[in-house]
C-alpha cells in the first residue's frame, strides 16, 4: 500500500517499517517486545485487508489489544529473565553451601585423624599403666605376705626379746601399780564401800520397816480394842446402877434383865481387853526384834566398807549372843 513495503496489502505503517528495515522488504522479522511506535503526523492508518471483503480500518479497541499483547510478551520475556537470574542465584548459593559442606568435611576429616591419634596413644598409655599396675600388685603382694609373716611372728620375737631382757620383771610392779590407780580412780574406795554397804545393809532395813508397820499396826488395834472394853464397860456399869435403882422401886422382873445385860456386856468388855492385851504381847514381842535388825544392818554396812577401804574403816565389832548373829530377812523371817 502507499508509505509501505510494497510487498502486500496487510502491513500497517508502523509495524511495516520494523519489519521491512533490513532494506528491499527482505529484513528481520517484527519485534513485539515493546509497544508499537505512534503514527508520524503525516502517516494516515492503513487500512486492514481481509480476504474475501474490502478493507477496513483499524479500531481503537484493535490497536489497544495489539498493545496488550505487546505488553503481555514484554512481560513475559522479564519474567523468564528474573526466572534465569533466580535459577543462577541459587545455584550460585549452592555451590557456596557445597562449598562449605567440603570444607566442614574436611576439618571433620582432620579432627577424626586427630582423634584418631589421641585414641591410639590412649591405647599404648592405658596397656603402659596396666602393665605399671601389674607390677605394682605383684610387688604390693610380696610385701604383703612378708608383712604378715613379720606379724605372725611378732609375740615370738617380742615375748622371747622380752624374755631376754628381763624387762617384764621390772614392768610387772608399774603395771600393778598403774592397774590399782585406774581402779582407784574409775572406782573410789571410799565411794564403792559406801554403796556397798548400803547394799549390804538394805535386806535387814526393809525387814526392820516391815517389823515396826507391823508393830504400828497391832499396837493401834490394841489401843482401838482397849477403847471399846472401857466404853462397854461403862455401860455396863451405868446399866447395872439403873437396875438397882429399878429393883429399889419395885421393878423385878425389868432389873434383872438390865442386870443381866449389864453382865454380859462386862464379859465381853473383858473378851475384848483381853485380845487387846494379846495384841499388845505380840507387838512387844516384835519390837524386841528391833535392836537386832539394826545392829546387823550397822554390822553389814560396815562390813562391806571395811572390805572395799579397810585401810580407812574399821571392821565390825565381834560379840557374843544374839548380836553375833545376823536376824532372818525375807521369807525367812515369817
Amino acid at each position: 500500500g502507499p508509505g509501505g513495503c510494497g510487498r502486500d496489502g496487510f502491513h500497517s505503517p508502523p509495524f511495516c517499517r520494523e519489519a521491512c528495515r533490513g532494506g528491499d522488504g527482505g529484513g528481520g522479522g517484527v519485534d513485539l517486545s515493546g509497544p508499537p511506535e505512534p503514527l508520524g503526523p503525516e502517516e494516515e492508518p492503513w487500512e486492514v485487508l481481509v480476504v474475501g471483503g474490502p478493507a477496513k480500518p483499524s479500531t481503537p479497541l484493535e490497536t489497544l489489544a495489539r498493545s496488550a499483547m505487546a505488553s503481555g510478551q514484554m512481560a513475559s520475556a522479564e519474567a523468564s529473565e528474573a526466572t534465569a537470574v533466580a535459577t543462577e542465584i541459587a545455584a550460585q548459593r549452592a555451590a557456596e553451601a557445597a562449598e562449605d559442606a567440603a570444607t566442614g568435611a574436611e576439618d571433620a576429616n582432620i579432627d577424626a585423624s586427630r582423634a584418631s591419634k589421641l585414641l591410639g596413644e590412649a591405647r599404648l598409655q592405658e596397656k603402659s599403666s596396666l602393665a605399671n599396675a601389674l607390677g605394682e600388685e605383684q610387688s604390693t603382694s610380696a610385701a604383703l605376705g612378708k608383712s604378715r609373716m613379720y606379724v605372725a611372728n611378732l609375740d615370738t620375737v617380742a615375748y622371747s626379746a622380752l624374755a631376754k631382757s628381763g624387762l617384764e620383771d621390772e614392768l610387772l610392779p608399774i603395771y600393778k601399780g598403774l592397774q590399782e590407780w585406774k581402779m582407784n580412780m574409775l572406782h573410789p574406795p571410799v565411794i564403792e564401800g559406801r554403796k556397798a554397804s548400803v547394799q549390804a545393809a538394805r535386806p535387814f532395813e526393809e525387814q526392820l520397816e516391815k517389823i515396826e508397820t507391823e508393830v504400828g499396826a497391832y499396837q493401834q488395834q490394841a489401843v482401838m480394842l482397849s477403847g471399846q472394853a472401857r466404853t462397854m464397860r461403862t455401860e455396863a456399869v451405868d446399866l447395872a446402877n439403873f437396875a438397882v435403882k429399878q429393883q429399889a422401886e419395885g421393878q423385878l422382873l425389868g432389873a434383872r434383865d438390865d442386870m443381866m445385860r449389864a453382865h454380859q456386856m462386862m464379859t465381853h468388855a473383858q473378851m475384848i481387853e483381853s485380845q487387846a492385851h494379846d495384841i499388845q504381847k505380840a507387838a512387844q514381842e516384835l519390837n524386841l526384834k528391833v535392836p537386832l535388825y539394826v545392829v546387823a544392818a550397822q554390822n553389814a554396812a560396815q562390813e562391806a566398807m571395811h572390805r572395799y577401804n579397810p585401810d580407812r574403816f574399821a571392821p565390825p565389832p565381834l560379840g557374843r549372843g544374839p548380836f553375833l548373829r545376823p536376824p532372818p530377812v525375807g521369807a525367812a523371817a515369817r
